[in-house]
C-alpha cells in the first residue's frame, strides 16, 4: 500500500523504528539514483518541528536535492514570492512538491510523531492531498500515538489493513534483537558488556515483558 500508519503509545518505539527505517532507506536510495527519500520528525520541544508547513518545505527541499533539474513550478513559486522575499502558500508548496515528485521514479517519505504536530487539521489536509495524487511511485510511512482525532482523520485515507499496532507480542522478538545489539555495541552500556550473564538476563526480561513497548535510553541519530 502507498500509505502505511504505525501507531502505539509512548515508549512503544515509534521514533526508534522510524530512525531505523530512515537509515535503511538512506542506504537503499544511495545505491540507486532512481530512488529518493525525504523524512520529517515532528518534535514537541521544537516549534519549527511542530509546523506542518515546515514539514512540506523540508520534504520539498530534500527531494529537490535528488532532481537533475528544478521543476518549472518551483521556479514560478520562487518568482511569485519575490525571489524568496515572502512566504509561499501551502497550496503553492504542495503543487511544487507534487511536480517535483513527477521527476523522481521512486520516492519514499517517513513522517514521525504526527501527534506532536501543532495543527492536526492542516497536517491532515496535507496528507489527504498527497494521497489524492495517487502516485504508484510514492510510498509514505506515518507514525503516531493512537489518538481518536488522528485515527478518525486517517480512516478515509489509509485502509485499515495498512495500520500496524506496535504494542504487540509479535514485535517482542524484534525488541530483544535490538536490545542485544545495543548492549553488545553501544559504549553507553559498556559496564554490562563484560558480564554475559547480566546481558542475557536483560535481553530475556525485556523480550518477555516488553508487550511491544520499548525505550532504552542512550544516544541515537540519523546520519
Amino acid at each position: 500500500m502507498p500509505f502505511t500508519w504505525l501507531y502505539g503509545s509512548a515508549g512503544s518505539g515509534k521514533t526508534i523504528l522510524s530512525a531505523g527505517i530512515v537509515k535503511e532507506l538512506q542506504g537503499f536510495c544511495a545505491a540507486d539514483p532512481a530512488k529518493s527519500l525525504a523524512f520529517f520528525f515532528f518534535d514537541f520541544d521544537d516549534a519549527k518541528k511542530r509546523d506542518p508547513v515546515n514539514m512540506v518545505k523540508s520534504l520539498l527541499s530534500q527531494f529537490l536535492n535528488r532532481c537533475s533539474s528544478v521543476p518549472d513550478t518551483v521556479r514560478s513559486v520562487y518568482t511569485a514570492c519575490g525571489d524568496g522575499q515572502c512566504e509561499a502558500s501551502l497550496e503553492q508548496l504542495l503543487q511544487a512538491l507534487r511536480d517535483t515528485l513527477e521527476l523522481l521514479p521512486a520516492s519514499f517519505v517517513v513522517l514521525d510523531a504526527l501527534d506532536e504536530c501543532r495543527s492536526w487539521s492542516t497536517l491532515l489536509e496535507i496528507v489527504e492531498e498527497m494521497q489524492k495524487w495517487d502516485k504508484n511511485t510514492l510510498r509514505v510511512i506515518l507514525t503516531s500515538r493512537q489518538e481518536v482525532t488522528i485515527q478518525e482523520g486517517l480512516e478515509d485515507i489509509i485502509p485499515s489493513d495498512s495500520w500496524t499496532c506496535l504494542e504487540s507480542r509479535c514485535v517482542d522478538k524484534d525488541i530483544r534483537t535490538y536490545v542485544k545489539e545495543r548492549l553488545a555495541k553501544d559504549k553507553s552500556f559498556k559496564r554490562w558488556q563484560r558480564d554475559p550473564d547480566i546481558r542475557e538476563e536483560i535481553e530475556r526480561t525485556l523480550g518477555r515483558e516488553a508487550h511491544g513497548m520499548y525505550s532504552l535510553s542512550g544516544p541515537h541519530s540519523i546520519s
